[in-house]
């Protein structure tokens, strides 16, 4: 009995003056449907814009402004765990319902509004137009629209969008007859002690 005592206390011991061990570089990649992450801007009692199993579609007749998050990446707890990291770029897949060529307007959202008493840059928005049919790239899967570093920089050698990890946001006017299927973000984590 006094040896695995004595086991016990030097593995306590050992762990307890043992080096700490370094920061850790860990890539994720989030992907969340539009009926997880969208929702109406302005609340309404109009059901024609809601989530599916599928997407967040608006089924109704009138375009509509919908906001999307991404939650916070896999893996953190707040900010002793999540130290840094950045986004390396956003997909947003759009699906026309009814088979028809829609224009969709969505503007992407790095940051977080007066981060910047935290050290969090500035937000920058960025706004993009997309065709919306089932003749693109990915033909009835859908059209992707994509934010990348160089939008919110301006410098075509930045590999992150800044401090977007846990805070990007996309708003859309979404016509009728267009869902959101899904949105795509990964990003780099640097966990450490």
């Amino acid at each position: 009995m006094s040896r695995v005592i004595l086991s016990i206390a030097v593995l306590f011991f050992g762990l307890a003056v043992s080096p700490p061990t370094s920061a850790v570089m860990r890539s994720t990649f989030q992907i969340q449907t539009g009926a997880s992450m969208c929702t109406p801007s302005t609340v309404s009692v109009d059901t024609a814009v809601r989530p599916r199993a599928t997407g967040f579609g608006n089924e109704g007749d009138a375009s509509v402004f919908v906001i999307c998050t991404f939650g916070a990446p896999d893996g953190s707890t707040g900010m002793g765990t999540y130290q840094s990291g950045g986004v390396d770029w956003v997909y947003f897949t759009l699906k026309s319902l009814d088979g028809g060529e829609h224009t969709v307007t969505c503007t992407g959202v790095n940051s977080l509004e007066d981060g910047i008493v935290l050290g969090i840059s500035p937000p920058v928005y960025v706004t993009k137009n997309i065709i919306v049919n089932d003749t693109g790239r990915y033909g009835a899967f859908g059209t992707t629209i994509a934010w990348m570093p160089v939008d919110f920089t301006g410098d075509a050698s930045d590999t992150v969008i800044p401090d977007a990890s846990g805070a990007f946001s996309i708003t859309c006017l979404l016509p009728p007859n267009v869902s959101i299927k899904y949105g795509a973000i990964p990003s780099q984590q640097t966990l450490g002690p």
